[in-house]
Parts: C-alpha cells; sequence; structure tokens
C-alpha cells in the first residue's frame, strides 16, 4: 500500500489528480473535506471546486499580477485561466494545491501534478505569494483559508486508513 506523498499524479482507474491530494490532506487533518471542496474529488472536477468556494463565498478570484496579503496560515489554492496550452493545444486545465504562508511571507507550496519533476506530489519554496503565482502559467488565482485547530497535528504527510479503504490503496 503506497503512502499518497509517493503516488504519481494518474487519472482514469487509479486515479490521483491534484484535487485527490487535497481531498486526501483535509481528511488526514481530521477535516471535513466538503467544508472546503464541492464534493468527493473523485467525482467532481477542479473547476466545479472553484466554482462552488465562489458561490459559499469562501473565496474571491486574485488575478495573476494582483498577489492578495495573505496572513500566516494555511490556504487551499485554486488556479484557473492558463494561458500556456498543453500538446493538443488546448489551455492547461485548472489546478489546486495547498500553500503555507509563513509567519515571514514566504510560500511553501505542495501538489500533486504530471508537471511536476517526480510527475507526483512535491514541495516548492517561494519568496512571496507574488513570486508563487508569477511561477504558474494561470490568471486566475482563488484562496481559501483552511482552519485547523491549535491542538491540531496537521501533516499533509500521512493518509487515514479510511481514505486508503475508499480509494482502494
Amino acid at each position: 500500500m503506497a503512502n499518497y506523498w509517493e503516488r504519481k499524479y494518474a487519472t482514469g482507474t487509479d486515479e490521483f489528480r491534484c484535487d485527490n491530494f487535497v481531498e486526501a490532506s483535509l481528511i488526514d487533518a481530521g477535516l471535513i473535506p466538503t467544508d472546503y471542496l464541492s464534493g468527493r474529488a473523485i467525482s467532481k472536477s477542479v473547476q466545479d471546486h472553484i466554482d462552488h468556494a465562489v458561490k459559499m463565498k469562501h473565496t474571491v478570484k486574485q488575478k495573476k499580477n494582483n498577489a492578495p496579503s495573505l496572513g500566516f496560515g494555511i490556504y487551499i489554492v485554486f488556479m484557473n485561466e492558463s494561458y500556456k496550452v498543453n500538446e493538443n493545444g488546448t489551455p492547461l486545465s485548472p489546478h489546486t494545491g495547498i500553500i503555507l504562508v509563513k509567519s515571514d511571507g514566504s510560500v511553501e507550496y505542495t501538489d500533486n501534478s504530471s508537471g511536476n519533476e517526480n510527475e507526483g506530489v512535491e514541495t516548492s519554496m517561494y519568496e512571496s505569494v507574488q513570486k508563487f503565482q508569477t511561477a504558474y502559467a494561470y490568471n486566475s488565482f482563488y484562496y481559501q483559508q483552511v482552519v485547523v485547530e491549535e491542538d491540531s497535528d496537521f501533516d499533509v504527510k500521512k493518509l487515514p486508513s479510511e481514505y486508503i479503504e475508499q480509494m482502494g490503496l
């Protein structure tokens, strides 16, 4: 049974996309994924999650060159309106991951993407939210703060057994 941090991005019967990673991380933190996502990642798209977050007023659209002032905390970030095209000539699909904004304003971003060097879950560091946004080929960013209790041991590096069972891993 593979740890989800070691899994590669996949679609189809062994699906493990960017929103599957976010969902697993929320479950692992003891949070309810549907407080942040539009439903189970396996049956929804990142665009569904964006539309839901905006409708519920959990987030607002931020333009690429208009980085928000985010305080220290954990956020789900959704990216949309890509200006880069894939090998089929279509814009990149919306994307999601988790960022930790540190007290000094630097950002630790973790996502699951076929575009990552290891074609799976990776963490990247940025000097600021603006530098983070500049690094990605999207024009729109949506930040949704994750509310974690002070005594929580939030750690996106472990997968709970209930998720392993649900996903058949």
